[in-house]
């Protein structure tokens, strides 16, 4: 990583006119994609999660070109609009590569409640097994924040919006 910046809605929101809502909807939609990859691996023909496959596939460290992300995007629930809106100005007027992180994973919950809706429910009590959910979430948390260290070490430069 060579900079990382900081930076807030109001100053992103600024690129609205430049910026299309057909290129903020190509952006929206790499989630689906992430989506498709990602569920062979949460529920796997053998019961065991490869937690390497699942690291390289949720957060793919090279672009399609086989070059690592101009651009890490780290933000909040609350500032996805921006993220987005940055990433597509980015992308269609500077050539860039963009890594928005709430693209590739979504919530660390969504993903969580597929594992455990697969591996951790009791049917029989509508419950889930304690130790078993403490397990998945553990390792989650350790494969995303690796996962997470990995693009913002391999990307040019990283943003990460504020709270106003």
């Amino acid at each position: 990583m060579e900079l990382a910046f900081r930076t807030n809605q109001e100053a992103i929101y600024v690129l609205r006119p430049y910026v299309s809502s057909s290129n903020v909807d190509a952006i929206k939609k790499q989630k689906s994609k992430y989506k498709k990859i990602i569920r062979p691996l949460l529920i796997p023909d053998n019961g065991i999660i490869n937690g390497n496959a699942l690291k390289n596939n949720y957060f793919p460290l090279e672009t399609h070109n086989n070059n690592v992300y101009d651009f890490f995007i780290s933000h909040s629930h609350n500032d996805v609009e921006a993220a987005y809106l940055l990433a597509a100005w980015l992308q269609c007027h500077c050539g860039k590569t963009c890594f928005v992180d709430s693209i590739a994973w979504g919530s660390a919950d969504e993903l969580l409640k597929e594992i455990d809706d697969k591996y951790c429910y009791r049917k029989h009590s509508k419950t889930y097994d304690y130790k078993k959910r403490n397990f998945t979430t553990s390792h989650v948390h350790a494969i995303l924040s690796m996962s997470l260290l990995d693009v913002i070490k391999n990307s040019k430069y990283c943003i990460f919006f504020r709270k106003q």
